[in-house]
């Protein structure tokens, strides 16, 4: 383990990482593009999209959508992710045209992709290498070979294999990636394989670990689901590993939001900020927009394209009183929690479902107590030069 005093400054550190500390003057929009609609060439267990029971038979969004959706944006502060389904099915220079557009009427945009890497090949290296200043990119991979066995192919097959051959692709060009592993049922007792994985990369520009927090229609909990115990506790036993191995290289999500907020600077996710739902927008080819993807099509509805005239409204959900009751109801929870400065009430939508309990917020809070307990008695023994 690293000296007190080391570790501790490799905890504040993380508070400098890039992109973290904006002064935003714009208010802040993260729209999300489900390019491709719901298709993709995998087929994963537990995929969020394929449960919400997208139907119609427009199956991208057009460059006429892209630059209707441009227009109504431009006095925001953007995040353009391009999402899906998987967006690699549409071809390079589609999104070549999309950046355009949105560039053309907003010079504060920048450009994500979320994707599942099965279809990296040199087209997209070059595309990524010629846009390394528009546009980033994340690669979806739960773990090892044992832990990633939710995400397959569509006839049932590993796509470990290649998606793991990609990424060190995509870094031998010379492309730095974030990485997005999914804790499932699999990845319980598997902390120190995944930490294991991770630094097998050796250009990672962040990794978000996210919970898979599905529930069905009953109450009950799919195979391949976790409860938030058990993702929490995955953090804290993630967190210990990294404080016994001594490696801080690496800036792992929520971890470094706790972090963060424990110094008292602003996290970029909105889990972790005041930043929410209200600034977030997901569009389908059908014009169909809703809040933040993690609700449903029709739960989280607040918008249609070419039907909104008024953008703010929509976003405040003024055309859905269900969501925003909902939304304004849980968070008014929070003003009086112990946390509330630490975590800003969390994930809206996940903790929807469990809003018949408390199993979510008490789960939280035994995460960030946890790093908490490790941060105070590090930084008390550094201010008092007992190192």
């Amino acid at each position: 383990m690293l000296g007190t005093k080391t570790l501790f400054m490799a905890f504040c550190a993380l508070s400098e990482a890039k992109g973290m500390d904006i002064k935003m003057e714009k208010p802040q929009l993260i729209i999300i593009m489900k390019n491709a609609g719901v298709s993709c060439n995998i087929g994963c267990v537990y995929c969020i999209e394929e449960q919400k029971q997208y139907s119609s038979s427009q199956k991208f969004i057009t460059i006429e959508q892209a630059e209707e959706l441009a227009r109504m944006t431009q006095k925001y502060s953007l995040n353009v992710l391009f999402h899906g389904g998987e967006p690699t099915l549409l071809r390079p220079d589609y999104y070549e045209k999309l950046m355009d557009i949105f560039e053309e009427y907003n010079d504060d945009v920048f450009f994500g992709m979320q994707t599942n890497a099965t279809q990296i090949d040199d087209q997209w290296i070059n595309f990524l290498k010629n846009n390394k200043e528009r546009i980033g990119i994340s690669v979806s991979l739960d773990g090892p070979e044992e832990v990633n066995r939710f995400r397959l192919t569509k006839q049932g097959g590993s796509t470990f294999n290649l998606v793991y051959r990609n990424i060190n692709k995509l870094f031998e060009d010379g492309i730095q990636t974030g990485l997005l592993c999914t804790v499932v049922s699999s990845s319980i007792g598997k902390e120190e394989e995944l930490y294991n994985m991770i630094t097998s990369f050796s250009n990672l520009k962040f990794v978000k670990i996210n919970p898979c927090m599905d529930k069905n229609s009953d109450g009950t909990l799919p195979f391949w689901a976790v409860t938030p115990k058990q993702y929490y506790s995955f953090i804290s036993n993630f967190f210990d590993i990294m404080l016994k191995k001594g490696n801080w290289r690496y800036n792992i999500e929520p971890i470094i939001s706790v972090l963060k907020r424990l110094q008292g600077v602003r996290s970029a996710y909105c889990n972790y900020n005041d930043e929410k739902c209200p600034n977030f927008l997901t569009i389908y080819p059908d014009g169909t927009i809703t809040s933040c993807d993690n609700y449903n099509l029709q739960h989280g509805l607040i918008g249609r394209l070419y039907e909104i005239s008024d953008l703010d409204a929509a976003l405040n959900m003024e055309q859905n009183f269900e969501l925003k009751k909902s939304y304004t109801r849980l968070l008014e929870k929070c003003e009086k929690c112990d946390v509330n400065n630490l975590c800003s009430g969390g994930c809206i939508a996940v903790r929807e479902r469990y809003s018949d309990t408390e199993e979510y917020c008490e789960a939280i809070k035994g995460m960030i107590h946890h790093i908490k307990i490790v941060y105070d008695a590090l930084k008390n023994k550094t201010d008092g030069n007992s190192i």
